[in-house]
């Protein structure tokens, strides 16, 4: 057998006469001379691969014996070992060779660049992120480019050494689940309520997912990945298939119980903690909501707010009225009852209300004689602020009687009877979400009082604005009644 599957001739040049040996120089055969590059692979398994490069002779064949590194193994065809050592033939024309070869996943590794005049090494080490790699001995000389990751690199002289001290992390401890957004609808009737769990769960292995609905929790539908299933569970220790990669889970159940003043979201208690959590309640229309509250990010009922504001402003006004010494038939408390009463409604019509008392009031204490143009206007003026400001306060006792309240309700998507709450991240139980409201006809009632006592006030300001709007006449208008010479135009009021 021939060794390396190769054959090389040499050719034997005849030794010339002495004479001539003096006029003649006889050529020195190259000596070959590759570069060995191995890369160390470390994933699940470990391999080495190993590229060699001809760098001379040019076309001469080449026959090399290349040491493998400690427990390696050539597992690639068409390259025969010896002793540890690879048996490479190239052709005249061949230019590069390359094998790879399995590595015992033994550490350290020690390995060692030959003395042998015939080749350069290169080493790289291309690790997976499931392995730490320490060097120790010869230095890195820069980072090689793989596939857009850096590999450390380096280019030993004949001789030297490197050890390489491969261990595999620590795994930490932590759940094969994470839900990564959760999404709870709580509908609640006048004899049950009815709740909606939207779920995406990533499990990064097969098995069962686990989580408590409330006791009295009524199973309707439970739908994963669209397909429907059978639950015949106890809702408490409720337990969902799963199989590796993320899935949409969506649970619907009942639970039998009148509508009480405050209504909360189920307590759903989840096996792992869950992020991007949503809640929502929506409230019938036969409620009238009060307060709300939840997660930070969430709804804001602005009226009680409102109701500060109006608080204050009548405090100002009935304080203003006194320190003027106004002549306005409103007290603090009729303050307070005109704006809450049309803040349900309408918060505009209240201003031209306010100001229709201060003009009237202005209008009784005018002692300046003004042109009669400038009268008239101001009489028209207060007729048009008049019918407004009527209107609107008339027009709000209809209103809130047959009307549904606004508490103006605003934030996250929310509406007056809709509340949408959000929370970035929870522990395993969801967070719970509330309303409190009362039953539609308390503000009917409310409103009815108020109505009958905004008729009965408004007799009295009515009368007291037509003797504000009357004092020193209510027109003024130009009369001729000279007809020769020397007689006056002379004013007349009306």
């Amino acid at each position: 057998a021939i060794q390396g599957g190769s054959l090389q001739l040499d050719r034997i040049v005849k030794t010339p006469k002495d004479n001539q040996a003096e006029d003649q120089l006889l050529p020195r055969p190259i000596d070959p001379f590759v570069l060995v590059e191995r890369t160390l692979h470390l994933g699940v398994d470990w391999e080495v691969r190993t590229k060699v490069t001809r760098i001379a002779p040019s076309r001469s064949s080449i026959n090399l014996q290349i040491p493998l590194w400690p427990n390696e193994a050539v597992v690639s065809g068409g390259i025969k070992t010896v002793g540890g050592k690879a048996i490479i033939a190239m052709a005249p024309n061949q230019r590069e060779v390359s094998w790879q070869s399995s590595l015992q996943q033994t550490s350290p590794i020690k390995v060692k660049a030959s003395e042998n005049q015939s080749w350069v090494e290169h080493w790289r080490i291309a690790a997976s992120p499931i392995w730490h790699v320490n060097t120790t001995g010869l230095v890195g000389i820069q980072q090689s480019m793989d596939s857009g990751n850096q590999m450390p690199e380096w280019r030993p002289w004949p001789g030297e050494e490197l050890s390489i001290e491969i261990s595999r992390p620590l795994a930490l401890e932590g759940p094969v689940q994470t839900v990564e957004s959760a999404k709870l609808s709580y509908v609640p009737g006048k004899r049950a309520s009815i709740s909606t769990l939207e779920i995406a769960v990533r499990a990064s292995l097969g098995g069962e997912y686990p989580m408590s609905l409330p006791t009295n929790a009524q199973i309707q539908e439970l739908v994963v990945d669209g397909q429907t299933m059978v639950v015949t569970q106890d809702p408490e220790k409720l337990t969902i298939p799963m199989r590796p990669g993320l899935q949409s889970l969506q649970i619907k159940w009942k639970t039998e119980e009148e509508l009480s003043i405050v209504e909360a979201t189920p307590n759903v208690i989840l096996s792992t903690p869950a992020a991007n959590v949503e809640l929502s309640i929506n409230l019938p229309r036969n409620r009238w909501p009060l307060l709300v509250g939840g997660p930070s990010i969430g709804p804001a009922m602005l009226f009680w707010g409102v109701l500060i504001v109006i608080l204050l402003l009548a405090v100002g006004l009935s304080w203003m009225t006194k320190r003027q010494q106004l002549n306005i038939p409103v007290k603090t408390y009729q303050w307070v009852l005109l704006g809450l009463g049309m803040s349900t409604v309408t918060a505009v019509g209240g201003v031209f209300v306010v100001l229709w008392f201060f003009a009237m009031e202005r209008r009784a204490r005018l002692q300046t004689e003004l042109a009669s143009r400038s009268f008239d206007l101001m009489q028209l003026g207060l007729i048009l602020l008049s019918i407004v400001a009527l209107m609107s306060l008339i027009s709000t006792i209809p209103l809130s009687l047959l009307s549904l309240p606004n508490m103006q309700v605003t934030g996250n998507g929310s509406s007056n009877f809709y509340y949408q709450w959000y929370q970035d991240r929870t522990v395993q139980d969801l967070p719970t979400a509330w309303v409190i409201s009362v039953p539609i006809w308390f503000y009917r009632i409310v409103m009815l009082a108020w109505s009958l006592w905004v008729v009965f006030a408004l007799l009295g300001w009515l009368k007291w604005g037509w003797q504000c709007f009357s004092a020193n006449g209510l027109w003024k208008r130009k009369t001729k009644v000279a007809t020769e010479p020397g007689d006056i135009t002379h004013n007349s009021k009306g």
